[in-house]
């Protein structure tokens, strides 16, 4: 088997677990496995196929670092999940509860700027930090 298509594997099954982890990370060592790929097809040497790999991974990952510095949200981040509604049923402790959002249970706690204790019912997300949503009221 060629190197080529050594390269190309490493990178499809790179892009696989990235698909089942949801990080950047693996993505960014698919991308540079993909170069490497590249390198091999035109017949560089294993050294040039591995700086082209590092080279590649190394850009992206700074340029994923440069955009959570600057403050542009991450991809994936909030965009899709802010404004949607969330119900909730019960309040477990005085700010925090546990809701169903994507078919999934969410820790829940409400803003900083709402005064509790609020009432179950309708709230929409205001923002995602990590794993937990951070709501308000409709």
């Amino acid at each position: 088997m060629s190197p080529a298509l050594w390269w190309l594997l490493l990178a499809l099954v790179l892009g696989g677990v990235e698909l089942l982890s949801g990080t950047f990370y693996l993505l960014i060592l698919a991308l540079g496995a993909g170069a490497g790929a590249l390198a091999a097809w035109m017949d560089a040497s294993l050294t040039w196929q591995l700086v082209a790999c590092a080279a590649i991974s190394l850009a992206a990952w700074a340029g994923l670092r440069g955009r959570r510095e600057r403050g542009d949200r991450p991809l994936g981040a909030d965009g899709l999940d802010a404004g949607a509604t969330v119900t909730v049923a019960e309040w477990r402790e005085p700010r925090v509860t546990v809701v169903r959002y994507r078919g999934a249970p969410w820790r829940a706690e409400l803003a900083a700027e709402v005064v509790s204790p609020a009432p179950p019912g309708e709230y929409r997300i205001v923002r995602v930090d990590g794993t937990r949503l951070v709501i308000a009221p409709r």
